[in-house]
């Protein structure tokens, strides 16, 4: 492989040289920092040049907090952020699922209470008016409430009695019967009754994700709370060599299998691209 020189304006994040006009790299890390004739003096035979003329370049991005498997989920779901309304986030969904075989799930994600006029949380009555023939499962914005249909709430079995889950809330109206929203953990009752994806789905999916990131400029992400069935794709696409950039994952610390996830990645820690030595713990 020949080595690569890109010049230009460069910036090191360096304190002790924080620009410079060229770097040389060789087999893919930073032989060489400086002008262009430093860098083109310590090449090895062939050179390969990348002129930035008036761009810049950066040393790699890194998400430090990301959940690609989600991210993949809102390129293939129904979008409700910027909606200004629970009407607003109704009429999308019942868009959505109208296009969707009956009985199939709809998923969506990114409605804020915050930005309606009232700021209340909303519920399961327009919902399940609005899609009669689906269960839905819609994540808020910052992925720690769920706004679930009827449909929903009965393919989880959760009724009056059902109690909230350790580290988790079932909001209820005054007479005990859920209104449809589900905080934090409470969330799973309904997210485990929804098909997961496939071995090769979950591949796929963040695989959509990771090169959506890479094309963005991202060089890293940390995927802050992976379960099981992300960790083993994540090891299936590091062995075979196709992570598109570096992911650094967290075990998910609410799964019964936690101890187990732990037991297994003290001894593999890492695999290519994939480093695996944290878990993500819900206060």
């Amino acid at each position: 492989m020949p080595d690569l020189l890109v010049a230009g304006s460069l910036h090191t994040l360096d304190p002790a040289r924080p620009a410079a006009a060229a770097v040389l790299i060789r087999d893919g890390r930073f032989e060489r920092v400086g002008t262009r004739e430093e860098c083109e003096r310590a090449a090895q035979g062939d050179l390969r040049f990348i002129e930035l003329g008036e761009g810049c370049a950066v040393p790699g991005l890194i998400d430090a907090h990301g959940h690609p498997l989600l991210h993949a989920r809102t390129l293939t779901e129904v979008r409700l952020a910027g909606a200004t309304s629970e009407k607003e986030c109704v009429e999308r969904v019942a868009r959505f699922a109208s296009i969707l075989p009956e009985g199939g799930w709809v998923r969506g994600s990114g409605w804020d209470q915050n930005l309606w006029a009232m700021r209340d949380f909303p519920g399961a009555s327009l919902l399940s008016a609005a899609t009669p023939r689906h269960p839905v499962a819609l994540s808020r914005i910052d992925a720690h409430a769920l706004w679930c249909n009827d449909n929903a709430l009965r393919a989880a079995g959760i009724v009056a009695s059902t109690p909230d889950p350790p580290g988790g809330r079932i909001v209820r109206r005054d007479d005990g019967m859920p209104t449809g929203v589900l905080i934090d953990t409470a969330m799973d009752l309904v997210l485990r009754a929804v098909p997961g994806p496939s071995a090769r789905q979950c591949e796929e999916m963040l695989l959509r994700s990771l090169h959506a990131l890479a094309a963005a400029g991202l060089t890293a992400v940390h995927d802050a709370s992976a379960g099981p069935e992300v960790l083993d794709a994540y090891a299936r696409l590091a062995e075979r060599d196709e992570l598109p950039l570096r992911v650094y994952a967290m075990i998910n610390g609410q799964g019964a299998e936690l101890d187990d996830q732990m037991r297994a990645w003290r001894e593999r820690r890492s695999i290519g691209s994939l480093c695996v030595r944290s878990v993500k713990l819900f206060a």
